[in-house]
């Protein structure tokens, strides 16, 4: 059986082209952080979260390791030292055996907003306090955010302008089922309000 080739692409491409592997992608939701490391669980995958309406996503990148975290639009001034708290043992995860953070983007829908503003202003100040390697945070608009391994190293998308043969919609679980090991190293909450994992 022939591959299907869109009419648009018939007599341009050969049916036997190699497409690019799809990424395993695994959710982060509401309140939760997912760190992946490729030594543990390959690079063929991604972490994804959306629905950054008044949140902040907080991609920490490493040589070997990714951590995407969707803090919820309930943090505030009040509450803040208990997500602080909560993202010290994303970067525990981070360091171990030798790793570091490298760098960090966040991503917001209205960063330029006065509460996503002070979000986005303390967790700059936090990664840079915590993290020595990191001189300076990048601050990006987004409602989704996409954290791949690709060309040697993470990289970080904001999903509504991301251009990829990655299908996001079809990729539903977060365990190899060759392997039955999960996509992710190790995962976490940020709150009481945290998504259930997957």
């Amino acid at each position: 059986m022939s591959r299907y080739v869109p009419p648009h692409l018939r007599g341009k491409v050969s049916a036997n082209v190699v497409q690019p592997a799809r990424k395993n992608i695994v959710f982060v939701g509401l309140d939760q952080w997912v760190m992946t490391d490729i030594n543990e669980c390959g690079t063929n995958v991604g972490l994804f979260t959306g629905g950054l309406s008044g949140c902040v996503a907080i991609a920490l990148i490493g040589e070997t390791k990714a951590c995407l975290a969707h803090l919820y639009s309930r943090c505030n001034v009040d509450n803040w030292v208990e997500y602080a708290h909560q993202l010290d043992l994303a970067l525990v995860w981070m360091r171990r055996n030798g790793g570091s953070v490298i760098s960090c983007n966040l991503y917001a829908a209205e960063p330029e907003l006065k509460s996503e503003s002070w979000r986005c202003n303390t967790i700059s100040e936090y990664v840079v306090h915590n993290c020595p390697n990191v001189d300076e945070v990048r601050v990006s608009k987004s409602t989704k955010v996409l954290l791949t391994y690709r060309e040697g190293m993470f990289s970080g998308w904001g999903a509504d302008i991301y251009k990829s043969a990655i299908d996001i919609r079809n990729t539903d679980t977060c365990y190899n089922t060759v392997t039955g090991r999960p996509y992710f190293t190790v995962y976490g909450m940020l709150s009481g309000s945290g998504a259930p994992s997957g």
